[in-house]
């Protein structure tokens, strides 16, 4: 691709004075790689043969020890410079700068390794793309035929922000497996993968991954070049399925570059669902003349079988009076379409009722799971059965016992999944079956494994009765009651947060919610000059010493009090108390003094 990046620079062992790359925030592009060009300074590791083995600063090495002769023994890092000084070379192989990261190792040891970057500061929700230049040559330069399969390169993306490259959720682009060679006057070098996927944390890591067979003889050497990296947003694609009778299925496609950018290419891939192994539609590597720009495709499918159709597209621009490109995530449509049933569905949600997006919400035990998105929102197609759902944010903000959904095979669920914030106080707020952590005083208790909540049970109190819990924290933005309630004809609820005798006592909130329905309620600790308003109706809060000042951060005396009553019964589970969302931002101005 730039073999398709202009064949002119594709030329094995010709040095190009190309500039190096401004970073990329100069140009306009999200700010993350350090080091895109994999430049000096290269940072040792140990030594070879008296060279310094070494990985280029803001990368880390690594390989995967199944793949890879007895644990990397054989396997080393150079900078690209050194080894071409290494081998007597009178030029540095690289696409631009003045150096590139090299690994390398003998054609009979197999390896599978590379180098990767954990990116900070991202957005979640958003989608980026990474791309790479990689070089890689089975056992000489000087081949004839491209050696087809015994090396494969490609690049990959964690959207979790983890460093583990045999982890499932790290995306990769497909496959690349011709080695360097010559052809009809034509050096078949240089290849740029590409691959994207939605940030689920404001942490992505990409890798750089070539993989060798050890199928080479003695004493060659089996070498790769890594260079001109890129990372920046990722363009949309949209993908639709429509059968042609039974034996024929067509698929379209479509991309939207983002603003700055142009179309560059669009690629498409389809299985059996009962299959591990993607069938290319279109899909380029290094022997194209040029990116496959096609819509549509059309295949012949079993009828009673399931097929699973992706796509997905790239985009370019300029950066520097270089060309680059990145790919978006893959888009996934099924044939026949999935069950349109058996779905919960709902919004995800802060203890203040706020919603939260990049939470991954996910049926407990299986891998069926989704991230929340910007507004909250959450989908998941469980099929019919009782299923536990959990969602957790990287912020901390979990909700760790999965709430209870029984949903039918034709049936969307609504569920709101309330998050609970990570310094949460409260013992025992799921009332697994006892009344560990709280002080109590009740008529008549219960605890239902039916019809719950959240966990493996609910509290349920008949008649009149108190429970309370009491701590001490310190530092505590903006403490929030929050919890789940249920009640029945005739049941009272009254709840109460409590905090230093200093305070203005918060008005208990009173709830008296329609019968039968789980209901979310939350109670804000009023601090001085900040009155909150919770669920309830709060009353008169006084402002304090400081006046009109806010004192978001407290430290003191917690507690929360429960008092039931009435002649019906009410339930409470996934009770917390902790922060609210959010935090204390300083900014400091200069003093300007006249005179």
């Amino acid at each position: 691709m730039r073999n398709i990046k202009r064949l002119w620079m594709l030329i094995l062992g010709v040095s190009l004075g190309i500039a190096l790359l401004l970073p990329l925030a100069a140009m306009g592009a999200v700010a993350g790689l350090t080091n895109p060009g994999l430049e000096a300074p290269f940072v040792p590791y140990g030594t070879y043969n008296g060279w310094n083995l070494q990985v280029a600063n803001g990368w880390e090495r690594f390989f995967v020890p199944d793949n890879t002769y007895k644990n990397g023994s054989r396997l080393r890092f150079f900078s690209a410079s050194d080894w071409a000084a290494f081998n007597g070379s009178p030029v540095t192989e690289r696409v631009e700068g003045e150096n590139a990261q090299v690994w390398w190792s003998s054609s009979t040891k197999k390896f599978d390794a590379g180098v990767y970057q954990q990116i900070g500061g991202l957005t979640v929700g958003e989608s980026y793309g990474f791309q790479a230049g990689i070089l890689q040559v089975f056992e000489t330069t000087n081949r004839t035929d491209p050696a087809t399969g015994v090396m494969a390169r490609r690049v990959g993306i964690d959207p979790t922000g983890g460093t583990d490259p045999e982890s499932p959720n790290v995306v990769w682009s497909p496959l690349e497996e011709h080695a360097t060679f010559s052809s009809g006057g034509k050096k078949y070098t240089w290849f740029w993968p590409s691959v994207g996927a939605q940030a689920q944390a404001t942490t992505m890591t990409v890798f750089i991954r070539v993989s060798s067979k050890g199928q080479g003889s003695t004493p060659n050497s089996d070498q790769v070049w890594a260079d001109d990296t890129f990372f920046d947003i990722a363009p949309t694609t949209t993908l639709t399925l429509t059968p042609i009778g039974a034996t024929q299925l067509r698929a379209e496609w479509s991309g939207s570059p983002r603003p700055g950018f142009v179309p560059y290419a669009s690629e498409a891939q389809y299985r059996r669902i009962s299959d591990t192994t993607w069938t290319d539609l279109q899909v380029f590597d290094v022997l194209d003349s040029a990116p496959p720009t096609g819509t549509s495709a059309t295949f012949s499918i079993v009828e009673g079988e399931t097929y699973i159709v992706r796509a997905r597209t790239w985009h370019e621009r300029d950066v520097n009076g270089r060309t680059h490109q990145v790919a978006g995530p893959w888009v996934e449509a099924q044939y026949p379409p999935a069950q349109t049933g058996g779905i919960v569905a709902g919004r995800v949600l802060l203890n203040t009722e706020w919603p939260l997006g990049g939470a991954r919400v996910q049926v407990t035990g299986a891998a069926t799971a989704t991230t929340s998105d910007s507004n909250g929102d959450y989908s998941l197609e469980t099929g019919g059965g009782t299923f536990g759902i959990t969602a957790t944010h990287p912020s901390g903000w979990a909700a760790p016992s999965p709430v209870r959904a029984t949903v039918a095979a034709t049936e969307t669920l609504p569920l709101t999944i309330t998050l609970r914030p990570p310094d949460d106080v409260i013992r025992n707020g799921d009332f697994e079956g006892t009344l560990t952590g709280w002080q109590s005083a009740l008529a008549a208790s219960t605890f239902i494994t039916e019809n719950h909540r959240a966990g493996n049970s609910s509290l349920c109190v008949s008649g009149a009765g108190v429970i309370t819990q009491s701590g001490v924290v310190s530092d505590m933005y903006r403490p929030v009651l929050s919890f789940w309630y249920r009640r029945t004809a005739g049941g009272g609820l009254t709840a109460e947060i409590f905090g230093s005798p200093a305070l203005t006592p918060t008005a208990p909130l009173s709830l008296t919610a329609p019968v039968g329905k789980w209901q979310h309620a939350y109670l804000p600790l009023d601090l001085p000059g900040r009155p909150l308003t919770g669920t309830g109706s709060l009353g008169s809060v006084g402002t304090g010493s400081l006046g009109s000042f806010a004192l978001p951060l407290y430290s003191g005396e917690v507690g929360v009090r429960f008092t039931f009553g009435g002649t019906g019964t009410v339930c409470v589970d996934e009770v917390s108390l902790g922060r609210s969302w959010g935090g204390v931002h300083t900014i400091f101005l200069p003093l300007i003094l006249k005179g």
